[in-house]
């Protein structure tokens, strides 16, 4: 059993890694693809779903699908990625909500889009490229959602807008309904005909609540729930979930609470963190692989302690370099280029670059140590 379930896991993580090695040299997804070749049948039969990637003229796409899938589709819009990182879906099946939807039946499924950057009319066409293919695939679900997160959300509202019934409802995460192609204008109708769920951190909400508002002074199914943290797409795992079942149930029953705060407050973990030296030592949790953010597992305490408040400078020593970061909100609160050390929802901190790979940048992996202290000592 636990043996299944370590392929499983690696499994998840090695087809994520596939649309990066595309780009870099064949060999390498090569590689991948023999060892997930070796690791699918045991890995699927414990998940109860099964993934499929591939690419449609050059688009990836991500699909994963349950073994008795109960025909409902979820297709998940990633935000803006930025032109010099390699296409991805940025959809892993083991976090959430795509987890919990995966157990209970359903099919999740993401394109990356044919290019990088600010490209929502392309978006939108690729998402409905990959849906065609489903269908065709798979046959016509009985329930198509979309969830669009930041420049997503512009992507999925242009798709709920302008082809009603073809999708039965859209959650809208985070800011970005105003995202456009280079040297146009976004162009909302206020005028969904199927139910549109907004959920934005508190710091980012005008836009959410603009469209919520106009749309609801023309009669439409909208509702605004807020998450009362800042940040951008600042969501814990449960408040993910919460938004899709949330949309799902009121597709099915005609109900949802429109106006709402949807916070899920989680408790942070107790310090691991040893210090010495001036400073503290730590280590590499995890590592987007899209954007290079590294969790790690220093906690808000930890800072405290070292004396650097939000605000305030510190330093960081990665694989032998040494970097000066801010303690932040969220990764915006420092200019671009800059490093930020932020908590997120799960009450873990993130060590990031503004609009750049920390990781690449830093050389290190999942599991190297980190070292912090104050800027001043």
């Amino acid at each position: 059993m636990i043996f299944c379930q370590i392929l499983s896991y690696y499994h998840s993580r090695l087809l994520f890694l596939i649309p990066y090695l595309r780009t870099t040299y064949t060999g390498g997804a090569a590689i991948i693809f023999l060892l997930v070749g070796l690791f699918s049948q045991a890995a699927w039969a414990e998940s109860g779903y099964s993934e499929k990637s591939g690419e449609l003229d050059g688009v990836l796409y991500d699909i994963a699908i349950a073994d008795e899938w109960n025909g409902k589709l979820l297709l998940f819009n990633h935000g803006l990625i930025f032109e010099h990182l390699p296409l991805s879906t940025y959809m892993e099946p083991i976090r959430e909500p795509f987890r919990t939807l995966l157990q209970e039946g359903w099919m999740v499924a993401a394109s990356s889009y044919r290019r990088n950057g600010m490209v929502v009319n392309d978006a939108a066409e690729d998402v409905l490229i990959l849906h065609s293919f489903l269908v065709r695939k798979y046959g016509p679900p009985k329930r198509t959602l979309l969830m669009g997160e930041s420049m997503g959300g512009a992507v999925s509202l242009r798709l709920i807008e302008s082809l009603p019934g073809r999708f039965h409802g859209a959650a809208i995460l985070g800011a970005g309904l105003m995202s456009s192609d280079p040297g146009t204008k976004s162009n909302h109708s206020y005028q969904p005909e199927s139910p549109v769920l907004f959920m934005s951190n508190q710091s980012e909400i005008d836009q959410a609540t603009d469209y919520y508002s106009q749309s609801r002074k023309n009669g439409k199914n909208t509702a605004l729930w807020q998450i009362s943290r800042d940040g951008h797409i600042n969501f814990n795992e449960a408040e993910f979930l919460a938004s899709v079942k949330a949309l799902d149930n009121w597709v099915e029953t005609g109900y949802i609470k429109r106006e709402k705060d949807a916070t899920v407050f989680v408790e942070g973990e107790n310090s691991t963190a040893r210090f010495a030296d001036g400073g503290a030592y730590g280590k590499i949790l995890d590592i987007n692989t899209t954007f290079g953010n590294m969790t790690v597992d220093f906690t808000a305490s930890d800072f405290n302690r070292l004396g650097v408040a939000l605000g305030q400078n510190l330093v960081l020593k990665l694989k032998g370099k040494e970097f000066t970061a801010t303690r932040a909100k969220t990764f915006s609160d420092v200019p671009v280029g800059q490093w930020v050390v932020f908590e997120d929802a799960e009450g873990r901190h993130t060590i990031a670059i503004n609009r750049s790979h920390a990781a690449n940048e830093a050389g290190v992996k999942k599991g190297d140590p980190v070292f912090i202290k104050a800027k001043n000592k």
